[in-house]
C-alpha cells in the first residue's frame, strides 16, 4: 500500500498474501513491517501512559521485531521493563533487561535521554542499594548534559516511568 499525494492508497501486487483456506484460496492486504512496528510502537505507549508495563513491553518487544534498526522501541521497552517502579525497587532480571535495552537504544543512536536513563537505572538501583554498578552512574550523567539534555526530555522519561527524578539537578 503507497499514500499517494492525493491521500489516497493504493494497492499493488506486493501488498497482498495468499491464505490457504481448505480448497479456496484468498487473498489479503499485508502491512509493510514498518507500519507494523509504528502500529505496535503507539500501542505500548499507550499501555505504559495507562499504567500497563507489562502489556507495553510485549508491543515494544513486537516493534523490535519488526523493525530491529528503531533505537525508540529499545528506549520504551527499558522504561516498561521496570515495571511501573522506581528502579530502587524493581528486581535486578528487570533492571539487567532495562540496561540491555538502553544499550542497544545507544547502539543505534546516540540521544541524551538515553545516556540520562542509564545514569538513573546505575544511580536509583545500584547506589541507592550501595551495591557495585557495572560503571559509575556519574559517567552517563555528564555524557547527557553534554549532549545537550533538555528539562522536557527528563520530564517526559519520568512521565513515562511514572517516578520522581531522584538524581540531581543541575545548575
Amino acid at each position: 500500500m503507497t499514500d499517494q499525494a492525493d491521500g489516497h492508497v493504493s494497492i499493488g501486487r506486493d501488498n497482498f498474501a495468499p491464505i490457504i483456506n481448505g480448497n479456496n484460496n484468498t487473498y489479503h492486504a499485508v502491512e509493510p513491517l514498518h507500519v507494523t512496528a509504528a502500529r505496535h510502537r503507539a500501542a505500548g505507549l499507550r499501555q505504559l501512559r495507562l499504567g500497563l508495563p507489562s502489556e507495553a513491553a510485549g508491543e515494544f518487544r513486537s516493534a523490535r521485531t519488526a523493525e530491529p534498526g528503531n533505537p525508540d522501541d529499545y528506549y520504551f521497552g527499558a522504561i516498561a521493563e521496570l515495571g511501573g517502579k522506581k528502579a530502587f525497587l524493581a528486581p535486578l532480571r528487570c533492571v539487567r533487561a532495562a540496561d540491555v535495552l538502553i544499550h542497544g537504544a545507544l547502539d543505534l543512536e546516540d540521544r541524551p535521554e538515553f545516556h540520562y536513563f542509564l545514569a538513573y537505572l546505575r544511580f536509583d538501583y545500584y547506589a541507592r542499594k550501595h551495591l557495585r554498578p557495572p560503571a559509575p552512574w556519574q559517567v552517563p550523567f555528564a555524557e547527557a548534559w553534554a549532549k545537550g539534555l533538555t528539562q522536557s526530555r527528563i520530564d517526559s522519561l519520568f512521565t513515562l516511568l511514572s517516578v520522581e527524578d531522584p538524581l540531581p539537578a543541575v545548575r
